[in-house]
């Protein structure tokens, strides 16, 4: 019926709100990428993945170690180099500073990761 499906709505609009005032508790920038999809190239060090979640090199010094953002980022923008094994080989990633806001939460890649893949979902394809 109408009211369910108006109070459903509500406890969206709740929990959005909610998670939008968490997010810039912590620092989120507006309007800045949250990651970045990856190419590896050559022999990357496997210790280099092992940096932890906080950004703290920057792009040029990734791309110098073999690990280069698949769009445009700043050389000097600080960033977190990440992999994720999957059953076709591994999948690499950049984690920028949004990154890092989202693993203030749950401090896990992997949980940080399903959750902006998750926003992509819910943004391509809004509740109606």
């Amino acid at each position: 019926d109408e009211d369910g499906v108006a109070d459903i709505w509500n406890n969206v609009e709740d929990a959005s709100g909610s998670v939008a005032n968490y997010l810039a508790r912590h620092g989120w920038r507006g309007g800045e990428p949250v990651v970045s999809a990856a190419s590896a190239s050559g022999e990357v060090d496997p210790t280099l993945f092992e940096q932890g979640l906080k950004p703290s090199m920057t792009v040029d010094e990734l791309r110098v170690a073999g690990v280069e953002a698949d769009q445009v980022l700043q050389g000097g923008a600080l960033a977190t180099p990440l992999r994720f094994e999957t059953r076709d080989g591994y999948e690499h990633w950049l984690g920028l500073h949004n990154l890092y806001v989202i693993t203030r939460y749950n401090h896990s890649a992997m949980y940080a990761m399903s959750v902006f893949q998750l926003s992509q979902q819910i943004a391509a394809e809004p509740f109606s």
